[in-house]
């Protein structure tokens, strides 16, 4: 396993609590926005839509 070091923000994102948002796009401005990591979290979510 990969340890994370010295990352101030991390986001959990899910579809279940994005809302309206578009997904991607909430992913997109998290990371724009100088987010450290991000880590999806789905457990029903096709692998092509990765």
């Amino acid at each position: 396993m990969t340890r994370i070091k010295d990352k101030s923000l991390y986001l959990v994102l899910s579809k279940e609590y994005e809302g309206d948002e578009d997904f991607l796009k909430v992913a997109e401005t998290a990371v724009s926005a100088g987010i450290d990591v991000l880590q999806m979290r789905e457990k029903v979510f096709p692998a092509k839509g990765l």
